[in-house]
Formats: structure tokens, C-alpha cells, sequence
């Protein structure tokens, strides 16, 4: 059975990385060109047998296919949280 440890809720997405990211894409889903918009999810992260809860991550969302992405640079920042 994993263990759960909830993040704190202060990691730091700021830097313009939200309209960056989706402005690369112009709008458009990269897996189908259908509208996409920028939201905020609450996801989990396992690692090293544990399982670590952000909450309030930037996120990519597709109106016509519903896929949700982040970015490169967000999955750092919570992949460097919980080493």
C-alpha cells in the first residue's frame, strides 16, 4: 500500500508559463485541433512509492476531445518538488 503526503499548495507556477504554453498552440489541441483552454487541475504524482497531491496546476484542456496536458516546464517544477 502506498503512502499519500499532501504538498503543500505553494509551488510556484508564475512566470507567464500559463499563456506561454497554450499560446504555442495557438489555441488548438495538439492531438486533434480542436479549441483548447487553459484550466487548473488537481493531480497526483507517484514517485519512489509515494503518491504526491498538487492542487491548482496548470493544465490544457480540449473542448472537442476533453485531453488535458501540461507542460514541460510544470511537470519540472513538480517532478523537482518531490525528490
Amino acid at each position: 500500500m502506498k503512502k499519500e503526503n499532501k504538498m503543500p499548495t505553494s509551488v510556484d507556477f508564475s512566470g507567464g508559463e500559463r499563456g506561454k504554453f497554450l499560446g504555442k498552440f495557438k489555441n488548438r489541441c495538439p492531438f486533434c485541433a480542436g479549441a483548447a483552454k487553459q484550466t487548473t487541475k488537481d493531480l497526483q504524482l507517484a514517485r519512489d512509492g509515494q503518491i504526491y497531491k498538487f492542487e491548482d496546476v496548470p493544465t490544457i484542456t480540449c473542448d472537442e476531445c476533453g485531453e488535458q496536458f501540461i507542460s514541460g516546464k510544470t511537470f519540472s517544477t513538480l517532478s523537482r518538488t518531490t525528490k
